[in-house]
């Protein structure tokens, strides 16, 4: 069904003069043995080049498959590079590739697999300005991006290019696949209007089944080599839906819209082309985090609403804020009235009101459903927790802040320089007595190597961990506490690690201290790669079999 008449490279290795070698006969014997495939479509795949959008949870299942079914030419677009959080779902990557371009990990594994695939790794953001280029030459483009914007964008690009787009969609326990023609129906057709973004998940904070990811990334392939081959029926016109809690399929059929407007360019932003979220976002009122941090400071701080779901809240803990759940905030829920009466309390009491979620969608909802229940005036943190996170990280000094227990429990990982000053004014006062400062160093050696640089990645809840550490210290002795850990890259002399304790005596601040390093060392997932003056790079401290390294602290002093 796809046209091949376009000069291209292909693999090669699999063909001379047009006919398959001894070789490629060997190796996709079992699939030329299909009914209805022979050698004439493993030909067609080898000939055939095929463009995928990420490189995530699907592309780590589509893009091996593809070179495994024979496809000659494949191209990846992701910008992004492996996080340790990615390993659970994306199965292409490993340990090891942390902290790599995501299209160079694929790229390898394509290369194990069959190194005669022509693999094109694009490491860029897939966008308005290159979506027209990076699809000139494909015969079909794949969609297995993560957000709206792309997929309506891969939509109308495939339009332009007049190529079909095959799309798969993952999360939670559920996915979608299906196939958009050129001439229609398209993904446009099925979903015509975008969804309001504070209405979208993500597989950050809605979760994903790993499983789902692969299941829908065969489906995928499974189209894409129909319609390379001519075999079978594609899903046009259908949609397939799988859910995995149920072990059911379903299949939804539709058409062309008749009020679908022409594609007649390409937009970045998803409201270009149908959304209506910026006049509902405008009408709430939001705060930075810089903001709140301040406020968080002063004699009389907001309070803070937290709407995330119970599972988010175990994975980044915010202290001291009110636990009202987004379901608990819809205007069917009986418990709406309640909490918008207690909000509109505290506001009579002077106090300001601050709602959070993950990334400060939700927020921007909840704080219409309770004004609309009678408590007008609150406030949406821009950008959520994950902003908190990252303002904490920019400043140890803002922490301190914040930090308003007894014994004080101050934690932080930041990519910028270690404020040593910072981190003693954090814990110490005049009726300490003794305040004990450890101090992580970067050698310039190693095992008698010698180390030119080093460079730190950390899991995304490391920060969690780094302060579940101090506060078992401070739970324990009942001292002052506070650690920072910078992560990025580091040259020989910076400081990586700031454990400090204060106490009325000397011995017991030092004890506590060096039992502080130990359980950082020992329990907060940070891992170092080391560069070595002869050029070698290696990683350190990496342990498969638990939540953090076991050595993370090597090569301090």
């Amino acid at each position: 069904m796809v046209p091949h008449d376009r000069a291209r490279e292909g693999n090669a290795s699999y063909l001379v003069d047009d006919d398959l070698t001894p070789e490629a006969r060997e190796r996709y014997s079992r699939q030329i043995a299909l009914p209805g495939f022979g050698t004439d479509a493993q030909r067609k795949l080898a000939t055939a080049r095929v463009l995928v959008i990420g490189a995530g949870g699907l592309g780590s299942a589509i893009v091996p498959a593809l070179a495994a079914t024979g496809v000659g030419t494949i191209g990846v677009v992701d910008p992004d590079r492996v996080e340790l959080s990615n390993l659970h779902r994306q199965t292409a990557h490993g340990v090891t590739d942390i902290g790599r371009p995501k299209v160079e990990s694929l790229a390898e594994a394509v290369a194990a697999i069959d190194p005669g695939v022509r693999f094109i790794a694009n490491e860029l953001m897939f966008d308005a300005g290159n979506a027209e280029r990076l699809l000139r030459d494909y015969d079909i483009v794949i969609d297995g991006s993560d957000n709206f914007s792309t997929r309506y964008l891969c939509s109308d690009a495939a339009v332009l290019a007049s190529v079909p787009l095959v799309w798969g969609a993952v999360l939670r326990y559920d996915g979608q696949v299906g196939v958009s023609w050129p001439t229609g129906p398209t993904y446009r057709d099925l979903f015509p209007v975008p969804p309001e973004p504070e209405d979208v998940l993500d597989c950050a904070i809605g979760g994903v089944l790993p499983s789902v990811c692969a299941v829908i990334g065969g489906l995928v392939v499974a189209e894409v080599v129909k319609l390379i081959v001519g075999v079978g029926a594609p899903l046009v016109g259908r949609m397939l839906s799988y859910d995995a809690r149920t072990a059911r399929v379903r299949e939804i059929s539709f058409d062309r819209s008749p009020d679908a407007p022409p594609v007649t360019g390409l937009h970045d932003d998803v409201d270009a082309t149908g959304g209506t979220s910026g006049a509902r976002a405008d009408a709430v009122a939001t705060v930075t985090a810089e903001s709140l941090l301040s406020q968080l400071g002063a004699e009389h701080p907001p309070v803070l609403v937290d709407v995330r779901t119970h599972e988010e809240r175990a994975l980044r803990p915010l202290v001291d804020a009110l636990i009202m759940p987004m379901d608990e905030l819809d205007p069917r829920s009986p418990r709406l009235s309640e909490h918008a009466a207690r909000l509109a309390a505290a506001q009579l009491n002077g106090s300001g009101v601050v709602v959070v979620c993950t990334i400060g969608a939700r927020s921007r909802r909840a704080v219409l459903a309770l004004a609309e229940a009678g408590a007008p005036g609150l406030l949406s943190l821009e950008g959520g927790i994950l902003a908190l996170d990252a303002a904490l990280a920019a400043n140890v000094a803002n922490v301190a802040n914040v930090a308003n227990v007894d014994p004080v429990i101050l934690a932080t990982i930041t990519a910028e320089p270690l404020d040593e000053a910072a981190v003693r004014d954090a814990v110490g006062t005049a009726s300490d007595g003794a305040i004990v400062v450890f101090l992580g160093v970067v050698r310039d050696h190693d095992s008698g190597r010698r180390v030119r640089a080093l460079e730190y990645s950390a899991h995304p809840d490391a920060e969690r961990f780094l302060h579940e550490c101090c506060r078992r210290v401070a739970d324990a002795t009942g001292l002052r506490v506070a650690a920072a850990h910078r992560v990025g890259d580091l040259v020989v002399g910076d400081v990586a690690l700031i454990a400090a304790v204060a106490s009325a005596h000397r011995a017991e601040a030092f004890a506590a201290c060096a039992t502080l390093v130990d359980e950082i060392k020992a329990g907060v997932p940070i891992w170092k790669r080391q560069r070595f003056d002869d050029g070698a790079s290696e990683w350190v401290g990496l342990d498969h079999g638990s939540a953090g390294p076991a050595s993370a602290g090597v090569g301090l002093g």
